[in-house]
This record gives C-alpha cells, structure tokens and sequence, in this order.
C-alpha cells in the first residue's frame, strides 16, 4: 500500500517549479531536434486540484506554441498537472520569470 505522503511525491514532480505570480512555459513534449516544439507560457493565477480534476497549474496564457506554430487563438486558462504519467521528464514545466 502507497501512503499519501509516498503519493504526493510521485505526483507532483513540478510543484515547487513556481509559485501563484510566476511566469512558466510547460512543454506539451520534450523538445526534440526533429520536430518543432509544443508548450504553453503564461502566469500561474492558482496551484492544487483544476476544474479538470488533476493537482497543477492554472495558467493564465501569453503564448501557444504547436508543433514549432505560434498558435493565433487559444483558450485561456489552460491548467497544466505538476505530474504525467507518461513522458515526464525534469525541464517539462520551467519557471520563465517572476
């Protein structure tokens, strides 16, 4: 059995990488030479549990990036958890300024 404090610890690789104020770019995929990058970046407005129903960041967008494209429209804000389980790695989410 997994205690909570074992849990929050798998999950929340990013919590700490910013605060509510700070200015973060989450990458959607590592970056890699052979494809353009796609990620988000923007102020954190709020942290913890997201109206989608995962513990991250609440983001409050200044640019989109798709597949190397600045992206003209988005929707905003867009939340982005401190964890995936799938690709995670440690620059995913880093804080910009702030």
């Amino acid at each position: 059995m997994i205690n909570n404090q074992e849990r929050d610890g798998d999950i929340d690789m990013h919590r700490e990488t910013a605060q509510v104020g700070d200015i973060i770019r989450s990458y959607d995929f590592k970056p890699m030479a052979d494809r353009g990058d796609s990620y988000i970046e923007g102020e954190v407005i709020a942290k913890g549990m997201t109206p989608n129903g995962f513990a991250g960041y609440t983001v409050q967008l200044t640019n989109r990036v798709a597949g190397g494209e600045k992206v003209e429209h988005f929707d905003d804000p867009m939340y982005t958890p401190f964890e995936v389980m799938f690709m995670e790695y440690e620059q995913r989410i880093m804080k910009m300024e702030g």
